[in-house]
């Protein structure tokens, strides 16, 4: 049997993370949602043990930084992709400086990031991958 991808997604907004999540599905990953909190981000690293996460750069109780901090000693550590509305060459430098894969910023188009994160984590699925556009698989 093929390993699928786990990726948790840590966002606040159903329609989003809904919308991520078919798409990643899509792809043959599976998929964990989880609140925009980077505590939260960490307890479910611990708990679902995923292959890669993707987070905000800004979360309540902790940010990426400190998620990254946190994370930075674990064996076995999750591929960790940022995304964010605010563009900042520092904070971009300095998210990937501290271990992030790959930062974008929003908007981005969906299957794109899946290509990038199947690209980035050496994943290997001999589905075809579908295309969603608008939500909808085609």
């Amino acid at each position: 049997m093929e390993k699928r991808l786990k990726i948790v997604i840590a966002d606040d907004s159903e329609e989003f993370g809904q919308s991520c999540a078919k798409a990643f599905k899509a792809y043959g990953m599976q998929v964990v949602l989880c609140e925009k909190d980077g505590k939260k981000v960490i307890e479910y690293i611990k708990k679902e043990k995923p292959d890669v996460v993707l987070a905000d750069v800004f979360m309540h109780n902790l940010d990426i930084l400190g998620v990254l901090e946190v994370l930075k000693d674990m064996d076995d550590k999750p591929m960790i992709t940022v995304m964010s509305s605010f563009d900042n060459q520092r904070l971009e430098k300095e998210t990937l400086e501290a271990g992030a894969a790959y930062y974008f910023l929003k908007p981005f188009d969906i299957n794109t990031l899946a290509e990038r994160i199947i690209r980035l984590s050496g994943w290997k699925n001999d589905k075809a991958p579908l295309i969603v556009k608008n939500n909808v698989v085609i």
